[in-house]
């Protein structure tokens, strides 16, 4: 049976950390931003998973910085970045809106836990 090497393929946090330092190192180079060092070194198929929350952090800081002037650049890297930004601010969008839900979801639950007496908190396990 020959060897395989299908474990040496990127899983998804991975990709998506390549192509946010891809994205990083373009949108420096083009807007005159300074690149991090580490963002230069992650320069492969595996990005650098360890910065990736840091990394995205700091694209969408520079995509909002830059603007409107994101969706005019035609060059392909110009529109994989303005698709990544609009794709980040949806997802940005609904992360925001579930925490707020998850938020009054437990404030309604601790008011509804208020009014139970001290011998319903028992029968409940509570």
């Amino acid at each position: 049976m020959p060897c395989k090497s299908e474990y040496l393929q990127p899983v998804k946090r991975e990709e998506e950390s390549a192509l946010v330092c891809y994205l990083l190192r373009y949108v420096g180079k083009t807007y005159a931003f300074s690149v991090p060092e580490h963002v230069e070194n992650a320069m492969s198929v595996y990005g650098n998973d360890a910065t990736l929350d840091i990394d995205t952090a700091l694209l969408c800081k520079w995509c909002g910085a830059i603007g409107d002037t994101i969706y005019g650049d035609r060059s392909e890297l110009g529109l994989e970045v303005a698709l990544w930004y609009t794709k980040h601010q949806n997802a940005d969008a609904q992360r925001i809106a579930s925490e707020k839900l998850a938020r009054e979801r437990e404030e309604e639950r601790k008011r509804a836990l208020y009014k139970l007496t001290p011998k319903e908190r028992l029968i409940l396990g509570l």
